[in-house]
């Protein structure tokens, strides 16, 4: 028979078929599997194949590898990919296809891992500058509303006078105190003017457009852009009703006739910086949210219904030409004017609230981003070590031409 040995591969020509191979020793029918052979560690791998050539053994290299076979995908940090339609935290740029770990192509900024979580964005994964300038706005509508308080405070005075009346006697809209005064009024409208100022540029400030995140949401950003919108222009209208006013205070020796119209303009401007107080609410109540304050959001949601509800009716109320009389209204409109000072209160506690919630969100973020880094300088030891450990390995598959060649022993062959 004219075959190779099943085991050893070695040629079993002219032998009878039960007899057992000369060189392993085993039967052609022998039904245990070879052992393999276990080599050191330190020896480089076999040759991929064996050849010989009369009765000597031949040694031949395999192929070099690819050269994408060295790169270091070992590690649990390197060799991810992003697979999914991400975007870039500082430019917007589509992260799809990009190794982590990597530079951003448009901005250079450091490619990180895509937060594996259900939940949405929250306030800390925003950038620390843009976290900082809405603790700014809101530090500014905050003393904006206490200078406010502070100017109608100073406009009252120590104690009330006498409670005067609209209309004929025991019949009234709205009941106005007339107290004794600190200040004069030039210098409580100035104050108004100024807190207003300071007010409309927190809101101007908390309205900037939001940062773009991994998955953005266009129906939130939408209806941000919209609340922003609406609160920097009715808001704007503060600022402007005092200036009207001002004019119309200076102009009236001269022009008697401006005086009405700077009435209603101003009166007008009023009611739309009081119909503001709505979405610049909700804008708020919406970064309270995104911090996970609900508590907080509930509570500005509240105190800004509040303050814009009594605000109109009792501003509103003084405009009717209809007088109402009776204890029961009398009543109903002090109860206006507790509802208007107790939101106002609270607005002005929530609005310290979240500047104090933005700088705890700002010294989260810091610690988020030093963890960040941590984890890229990890990464990049751990892809240094392992490309200085392929440079130090022996070379694999590459031939020794020192080691001298075994030879296979000669077959005898039965003569023919």
């Amino acid at each position: 028979m004219n075959d190779l040995c099943p085991h050893c591969r070695y040629s079993l020509s002219g032998l009878p078929a039960n007899a057992r191979c000369p060189e392993c020793g085993k039967s052609r029918h022998h039904a245990e599997a070879p052992p393999k052979p276990q080599r050191p560690r330190s020896e480089p791998p076999p040759p991929d194949r064996v050849l010989t050539r009369n009765g000597v053994r031949i040694e031949t290299p395999a192929p070099a590898p690819h050269p994408t076979d060295q790169r270091p995908q070992n590690t649990a940090l390197d060799a991810q990919f992003i697979g999914d339609h991400v975007k870039c935290g500082g430019c917007g740029y589509d992260l799809y296809g990009l190794r982590v770990g990597n530079p951003c192509p448009e901005c250079s900024r450091i490619i990180l891992p895509p937060q594996r979580r259900s939940r949405s964005s929250n306030l800390v994964d925003a950038p620390i500058g843009y976290i900082r300038r809405l603790a700014v706005g809101f530090a500014l509508m905050a003393m904006g509303v206490t200078l406010l308080a502070a100017a109608l405070a100073l406009l009252a005075g120590p104690r009330p006078a006498v409670i005067g009346l609209q209309g004929p006697a025991y019949t009234m809209n709205v009941p106005t105190l007339r107290f004794s005064s600190f200040i004069a009024p030039q210098l409580g409208l100035a104050l108004i003017g100024a807190a207003t100022a300071v007010w409309f540029a927190g809101v101007f400030v908390i309205g900037m457009r939001r940062p773009v995140f991994e998955k953005p949401n266009p129906l939130r950003e939408a209806q941000w852009s919209r609340l922003a919108w609406a609160s920097r222009v009715t808001q704007a209208c503060f600022v402007a009703a005092p200036c009207v006013a001002a004019l119309g205070a200076t102009l009236a020796p001269s022009a008697p006739i401006l005086r009405p119209i700077t009435l209603i303009a101003t009166i007008a401007l009023v009611v739309i910086g009081l119909v503001g107080w709505w979405p610049t609410g909700w804008l708020t109540s919406e970064i309270a949210d995104w911090a996970s304050d609900t508590d907080l959001s509930r509570q500005i949601r509240y105190a800004v219904f509040g303050m814009g509800t009594a605000a109109l009716l009792i501003l509103l109320g003084n405009m009717l030409p209809v007088r109402f009389g009776g204890q029961v209204f009398m009543l109903w409109s002090w109860l206006l004017y507790m509802l208007g000072l107790f939101s106002l209160g609270a607005y002005l506690f929530s609005t310290f609230r979240l500047a104090r919630l933005m700088a705890d969100a700002v010294w989260i973020a810091k610690g988020m981003r030093a963890r960040d880094r941590r984890f890229i300088e990890k990464m990049h030891k751990e892809r240094a070590a392992h490309l200085q450990r392929l440079d130090n390995a022996p070379a694999e598959h590459e031939p020794d031409l020192t080691r001298k060649v075994g030879t296979v022993p000669q077959q005898r062959q039965r003569p023919r």
